[in-house]
């Protein structure tokens, strides 16, 4: 399993081959949206949706790469002082999340949601979507809802 450490460790080395040193605040500013491409209503609680990063294992060995550990997307300020969102069909919502590593490195983003109306009203699913690195942040879409419609 790669902990923080690894992460830590891998950033360092490309700091160091750049050679400055790593800034305070973030270094990839990305914007994270969540679509309802589905017929009813779903809720989202926004506390429970993650990032994770992929990262170099080995700094130095190319291909030798692994994701690292879920953490919140509020941790990095995707609406960090809100609890729900409810999304009426066809509505969207995004907002910042402030990356500590770079955005070259890839990464996924995942939430929860529940049903409001349908055949699978009530249930919970969850949809991920993979944020490919690139040289700057960009916006990405996780499509929640579809799911409740029963197909």
């Amino acid at each position: 399993m790669i902990g923080p450490r690894w992460s830590l460790r891998a950033a360092g080395a490309g700091a160091l081959v750049l050679g400055m040193a790593l800034p305070a605040a973030a270094m990839c500013s990305l914007t994270l949206r969540v679509e309802n491409e589905g017929s009813f209503g779903v809720r989202i609680p926004l506390a429970e949706a993650q990032v994770r990063t992929r990262v170099d294992a080995t700094p130095g060995f190319v291909g030798l790469s692994a994701w690292g550990p879920w953490r919140a997307a509020q941790s990095g300020g995707w609406f960090a002082s809100a609890t729900h969102r409810v999304l009426s069909p066809g509505e969207s919502i995004g907002d910042t999340y402030a990356a500590d590593l770079p955005c070259l490195l890839a990464r996924e983003f995942r939430v929860t949601f529940r049903c409001l109306g349908g055949p699978r009203q009530g249930q919970t699913q969850t949809t991920t979507a993979e944020i490919r690195g690139r040289l700057q942040g960009g916006s990405h879409v996780a499509w929640a809802g579809h799911w409740c419609d029963g197909s």
